[in-house]
């Protein structure tokens, strides 16, 4: 009796050892099996950054542009492009980017300290200090606008409003930027000419993804 006794206590004792051994393989698997899935969604997310980078490379090339402007243009152009919104149906998130690119090289030609318009235009979108002001609470300064965020910031956001004050009308929109908000509102009051090629060669280019376009 005493000996079936001490024979159980030691199965019972090589099933538990045994048990824990079992754990601590199938723990140690899993833990294997996780480290994998985190080398291959950090390999992955690498391959996504480098095919962006390359993607900015390219259009830096293209538009004859330095690639931390593209880069913020880009970045903008994802948080402001919004699918839902009737104002941007005429335009996916990448020609949205192109539309930019497209607009910063007609206004400045890439400057980030440009000014042009007798005086009243600044930076990279050749924006007016009083246009600007529309988006801030605080004053807006000339210095504000020849830099490189605060100039796409309230470009993007002057051309959000111009979209849905157009209904997504994209030249509309171009020919605002060229000629004026209230110029182009008289002369559609009153029938006037609005094309002048602005909104077509910005568009084309964009279009074809390449800067030449701006010169013809």
């Amino acid at each position: 009796m005493v000996k079936q006794t001490k024979d159980r206590l030691i199965g019972i004792v090589i099933l538990a050892v045994l048990s824990i051994m079992i754990i601590s393989l199938m723990s140690l698997n899993m833990k294997r099996g996780w480290d994998i899935e985190l080398v291959v969604d950090q390999r992955d997310q690498l391959v996504r950054e480098n095919e962006h980078f390359r993607y900015i490379h390219q259009l830096a090339i293209e538009f004859g542009l330095d690639p931390k402007i593209v880069m913020t243009v880009d970045n903008l152009a994802g948080e402001y492009w919004q699918p839902d919104e009737m104002h941007y149906r005429l335009l996916n998130r990448e020609l949205y980017t192109y539309m930019f690119l497209s607009l910063i090289w007609a206004e400045s030609k890439g400057d980030p300290q440009a000014i042009g318009d007798n005086g009243k235009a600044f930076g990279l979108t050749q924006m007016w200090l009083s246009t600007a002001q529309q988006y801030y609470d605080d004053e807006v300064s000339k210095a504000d606008l020849l830099s490189v965020q605060f100039n796409l910031n309230a470009s993007f956001e002057h051309a959000d409003y111009l979209l849905t004050k157009y209904h997504g009308n994209v030249a509309l929109w171009l020919y605002s930027w060229n000629r004026g908000e209230g110029t182009v509102d008289e002369l559609m009051r009153y029938g006037g000419a609005l094309e002048n090629g602005y909104a077509a060669r910005v568009y084309l280019a964009a279009e074809l993804n390449n800067r030449r376009q701006l010169w013809r």
